[in-house]
């Protein structure tokens, strides 16, 4: 006696190569809606990096010896927030080292505040380096040649979405004139 039924059956190779079709049809389609949604959120939102600078930075002197200036070093580092669609939370803020030709300092104990930046905002952060030691020999030059390194944690926001982030700025060698009377030009700030 013969089995129709199992003479009618396809060989399982088949049932095999639609399911492997289905599922490479499945992701496929998938990918391209994850990249055509990252797409349209980016058109929307239109991410921009946000952008540090030092504005303004001065040397209060408090000793001199004929080897070293021993002084306070006062900063104002200005961060921008360009974006329309995309607020800051800046969680934590804090100096890593300010360094000169002559010494390296390392900080642990200055840092700013947590704040929230909106869209489209600029703000100073005021810092202050105290006991700061110089080489005398800048002192015949009138300035001194720093260079910041600071350590920020934020969160970016954008609508009911938040993504956290650490970043490290690097404001790179810069001139501060020893004497009140000398200027200073703001230098812009780059991502370490």
């Amino acid at each position: 006696m013969t089995h129709p039924a199992r003479a009618a059956t396809p060989p399982r190779r088949h049932a095999s190569k639609m399911q492997k079709r289905c599922i490479a049809m499945v992701l496929l389609v998938l990918v391209v809606l994850v990249g055509l949604s990252m797409f349209i959120f980016w058109l929307v939102v239109k991410p921009k990096e946000l952008k540090y600078s030092i504005k303004d930075a001065s040397i209060h002197v408090h000793n001199k010896t004929k080897e070293d200036i021993y002084a306070n070093f006062n900063f104002t580092l200005q961060a921008y927030n360009p974006n329309g669609r995309i607020s800051v939370y800046h969680d934590e803020f804090k100096m890593i080292n300010v360094s000169s030709d002559y010494q390296i300092m390392y900080i642990d104990n200055v840092s700013i505040d947590p704040f929230y930046q909106p869209c489209r905002n600029v703000t100073d952060l005021h810092f202050v380096v105290k006991d700061f030691v110089f080489n005398g020999a800048d002192k015949c030059l009138g300035y001194a040649d720093f260079e910041v390194k600071v350590s920020e944690k934020l969160r970016l926001k954008v609508g009911v979405f938040k993504y956290q982030q650490t970043l490290r700025i690097l404001c790179s060698k810069f001139s501060v004139p020893l004497s009140s009377s000398g200027g200073f030009e703001g230098v812009l700030c780059d991502r370490d």
